[in-house]
């Protein structure tokens, strides 16, 4: 790797310390990494522009370097590898405040198209279409992820409905970068990381970091607090920030990598023990947004009716 380093990018390193995807190293004083790149190539022109703008505007984030030819990426042993300068304290871990720090700092920066996920309905609706054509041939090797395939996916589609009855789209228009996911155990690294930015509504990042929460037992109930408390958030962006709540995406990313072989099957049942307390969470969780918002906030029948026993 460090010939390979020194052909495209003229650093001579020393060092290399190596993960089981990323390579770090030192080079005069600057700390620098290779990241694998594991998204589609035709989103890295994108990523790139976005970082210069991000940089233009002193924005916090880690800086793409291109090759010696201007590439920006390369090949090794067929997988695609992005530099970056590292500018930020990789041993911080991520928390509220870093969160909020690069959502409000980018809103409404100038993304270009490729970059935006803000289309959850038809996501979310290609999401089960997907499951229900592999159930059946799923079912024959994986039995226990499907006697609760149905039970999340019927959580998904109560998500698309909660938006498609609730939320007027035409009142957010707060959009900023954020993440595919947000994980309880990961460091800044990759929050500022720009190969992980996309282009979606303000609350996605809070979302996902509470649900990473509380599927690893840390109760998120002040976390929330303290966001709304200090982020002004409209109403119909709190609808949001509950359907994405309700859409099970920590089911799906682990079903994902099971049937990838990447995990035990066993492993799912770290999720679905937490499902009757999670019922719960999320009818506090409804709590807690009417009383701030003084208003009518909307409940699925079935969590209300759940909320009386």
């Amino acid at each position: 790797m460090k010939n390979i380093i020194y052909y495209y990018y003229g650093f001579y390193v020393y060092e290399i310390i190596h993960d089981k995807k990323n390579y770090y190293f030192n080079y005069y004083d600057n700390k620098y990494a290779l990241f694998k790149y594991e998204r589609p190539l035709e989103d890295l022109n994108d990523i790139y522009k976005l970082n210069q703008t991000m940089i233009e505007n002193d924005l916090l984030v880690n800086k793409i370097i291109l090759t010696k030819d201007k590439n920006v990426y390369i090949q090794v042993n067929n997988n695609n590898y992005v530099l970056m300068q590292i500018l930020v304290n990789e041993n911080v871990m991520v928390n509220l405040p870093n969160i909020c720090y690069l959502n409000n700092n980018t809103i409404n920066i100038v993304c270009l198209e490729k970059l935006k996920r803000d289309n959850w309905i038809s996501l979310w609706e290609a999401k089960v279409d997907y499951f229900e054509l592999q159930i059946n041939e799923v079912g024959k090797k994986y039995k226990m992820i499907c006697n609760y395939l149905n039970y999340y996916t019927g959580l998904c589609e109560n998500a698309i409905l909660y938006i498609k009855n609730n939320v007027n789209s035409k009142n957010i228009i707060t959009h900023c970068i954020n993440h595919r996911r947000i994980q309880i155990d990961e460091s800044i690294l990759e929050l500022y990381n720009p190969i992980n930015f996309i282009y979606d509504y303000k609350v996605r990042d809070i979302a996902e970091y509470i649900k990473s929460l509380f599927f690893n037992s840390v109760d998120p109930t002040n976390i929330i607090i303290d966001y709304f408390n200090n982020n002004y958030i409209y109403y119909d962006e709190a609808l949001l920030f509950y359907a994405r709540l309700l859409y099970p995406s920590y089911f799906f990313d682990i079903y994902d990598e099971i049937i990838n072989n990447n995990r035990n099957e066993n492993e799912i049942e770290k999720i679905t023990c937490k499902s009757n307390d999670y019922e719960v969470f999320l009818i506090e969780i409804n709590n807690f947004l009417s009383n701030i918002y003084h208003r009518y906030f909307p409940q699925l029948d079935w969590l209300k009716k759940r909320s009386y026993y």
